[in-house]
């Protein structure tokens, strides 16, 4: 494949001369998480394929890497290639490849029975793009065990956690509970203790990638983290994490790390370790192996399938995406 049938979608209204130009740059230019992400694919693969096109509007043939949020069209045709990061939206019928957010989301049990009787294309399981820094805790925290931290949108933050009561449940502990929704500051780990996510009570989360363990390892923290696919599927041992699914849980889980420092060092050590396949520079790696060995050939076979076969796979995604 020639480096310029490589393209990475960057939205119109986005002023490319401000953005930054290395992957520890300072991203709070981004106006929004699309956008951002969007430059992140672009800095992580521009060195390893230096033709790489960057496009506002879609090419007339070759491999385009698009975010889910950012596709506005169905293109019919079939000289391109959609690659749609997907992560934890909806399948896009407009994409040949779905980049999906956990190793569940790549199976047949996350179709529906008319995706699976029309055909999805190509999944593919991968790492999504991540703050490409993150600032660890300070060693000069030592033992502390104060600041139990919440990074995310609140709402994505079970309502159980968002209340006057819990927060003083804490309190109690000898700890405070503080919620960091501004995006730009979710790299910032040099003042948490521990980190803590759960989405929903009461429910196994399917569709979500373990970017808050991944970040909690790469800030060296411990982590209380709620039920979800995503968690258990990279999990290899008791150090890892603490699954919480209650208020109760949360806090037997603080009182824990409170009165068993010995534990609570094992999580940070643990957390250190496993961090270290998810810093700046595997991440690119990892991103530079996707595309080498996983995309690229499938692009390469997809090309060399006769042009009303691809025809036929795009009739019936376009069928399926009239009835979305």
């Amino acid at each position: 494949m020639e480096n310029s049938e490589f393209h990475i979608y960057v939205h119109p209204d986005q002023k490319q001369e401000i953005c930054p130009q290395r992957l520890d740059g300072d991203m709070s230019v981004f106006e929004g998480f699309k956008y951002e992400v969007q430059w992140l694919f672009y800095l992580h693969l521009r060195d390893r394929f230096p033709g790489l096109q960057k496009n506002a509007d879609y090419p007339e043939k070759g491999i385009f890497l698009i975010h889910k949020s950012n596709v506005w069209k169905f293109d019919w045709n079939p000289d391109l290639f959609v690659v749609s990061a997907q992560w934890d939206h909806p399948r896009d019928d407009r994409a040949q490849v779905h980049l999906v957010a956990n190793k569940y989301k790549a199976t047949d049990g996350a179709l529906s029975f008319f995706e699976r009787i029309t055909g999805v294309g190509f999944q593919y399981c991968t790492c999504p793009i991540m703050h490409p820094v993150i600032t660890p805790r300070c060693e000069e925290r030592g033992d502390r065990l104060e600041n139990v931290v919440f990074m995310g949108n609140p709402k994505n933050l079970d309502p159980a956690f968002r209340t006057d009561e819990f927060s003083k449940s804490v309190e109690n502990l000898g700890m405070k509970f503080i919620i960091v929704d501004d995006p730009h500051k979710h790299s910032d780990f040099s003042e948490v203790d521990v980190a803590m996510a759960v989405r929903e009570i009461g429910r196994v989360v399917n569709n979500k990638p373990a970017v808050k363990l991944y970040n909690s390892w790469r800030g060296k923290v411990p982590a209380l983290l709620g039920c979800e696919v995503g968690f258990r599927e990279v999990r290899e041992n008791e150090y890892d994490y603490i699954e919480v699914d209650s208020v109760q849980e949360v806090l037997d889980a603080l009182v824990k790390l409170r009165d068993n420092p010995e534990f609570r060092s094992k999580m940070i050590e643990n957390a250190e370790e496993r961090g270290k396949p998810y810093l700046m520079e595997a991440q690119q790696q990892r991103w530079v192996d996707v595309f080498e060995k996983t995309i690229i050939p499938y692009y390469e076979e997809w090309i060399k399938t006769p042009r009303f076969v691809r025809r036929c796979f795009l009739a019936k995604r376009w069928v399926r995406y009239q009835f979305r």
